[in-house]
């Protein structure tokens, strides 16, 4: 399933941007705030953990204020590894530099510890803000919040809803080529 995701995507940006006007490739890094949550009907467990994001991204111009971004983004925190896929839509603000985000994202666990009895892959919905400094370089904020239960050993559990996701919070800057 996964990689007719990633095929439908590669498709679907291949296509887009042979209609765009500009298409610029980037570079991202930044502070990682990792919120792991566990809950059921009587308990409900949260833990945060921060660490860094490091990615690439292509921000292909729609039109003059709309522009597909998708992206890749390495995630560290608290020496677990996840990869992020984005695919954010971005409203710029008129002339002000401000922009808006918001779109799905896959992410993916790569330790085997988290991933025994839970799945590997999730869909987060996002949302962000960020600000043009000049022409090349850009501060950005975004969160992401889980729509997938990655909890998947039922087995284990006494109850059918266990629910356990991750939302993410990143804050980093960024250089357009």
């Amino acid at each position: 399933m996964f990689k007719k995701i990633i095929l439908i995507a590669g498709f679907a940006i291949l296509s887009l941007s042979s209609f765009a006007q500009e298409t610029s490739f980037g570079v991202t890094a930044g502070y990682l705030n990792s919120i792991y949550s566990v809950k059921d009907e009587v308990y409900n467990y949260n833990l945060s953990e921060s660490g860094y994001y490091v990615g690439a991204f292509l921000d292909i111009s729609l039109n003059e204020s709309l522009s597909l971004v998708p992206g890749v983004n390495y995630s560290n925190s608290h020496d677990s590894n996840m990869l992020y896929v984005p695919l954010m839509l971005k409203y710029s603000i008129a002339d002000s530099g401000f922009y808006l985000q918001g779109g799905p994202q896959a992410s993916i666990i790569f330790d085997e510890e988290r991933v025994r009895h839970n799945q590997d892959f999730g869909i987060d919905l996002g949302f962000g803000l960020g600000y043009n400094i000049n022409e090349h370089f850009f501060v950005e904020a975004k969160y992401y919040h889980e729509v997938t239960n990655r909890f998947k050993d039922h087995e284990l559990h006494m109850s059918n809803d266990l629910k356990e996701g991750i939302n993410s919070l990143m804050i980093g800057v960024g250089y357009k080529f």
